[in-house]
């Protein structure tokens, strides 16, 4: 991959609380800008009143120009308006159990 490239991300998102995924967020310059991606599966079935799969998404990301790594932000939006909180700063405990933050991964450019 280049910069100035675009970058192809994809996985999946979950609502703990039953409620659907309405939205996911993504950004490849650390916050600044967030673009939406596509939501590729939502299970359909009204059988239950609560959603308990996962929702499959994807998304292409600029890559800026001159860039030596970038990191990738993701965070989810629930039909509830709950998201993700950006960092385990106010949910961490000694086991790391339920840290639901923004997933965040360093990507290296190599030219």
């Amino acid at each position: 991959m280049r910069s100035g490239d675009q970058m192809g991300n994809a996985g999946y998102a979950y609502s703990g609380g039953g409620s659907p995924i309405l939205r996911v967020d993504a950004s490849s310059d650390e916050g600044k800008t967030w673009h939406t991606a596509n939501i590729s599966y939502h299970h359909k079935e009204k059988k239950y009143p609560h959603h308990w799969t996962w929702s499959l998404w994807d998304i292409k990301l600029p890559v800026l120009a001159g860039a030596k790594e970038v990191y990738i932000w993701i965070k989810a939006v629930d039909s509830s308006h709950q998201t993700q909180p950006e960092t385990v700063g106010h949910i961490w405990n000694i086991g790391g159990n339920l840290n639901n933050s923004y997933h965040k991964v360093k990507v290296k450019i190599e030219a």
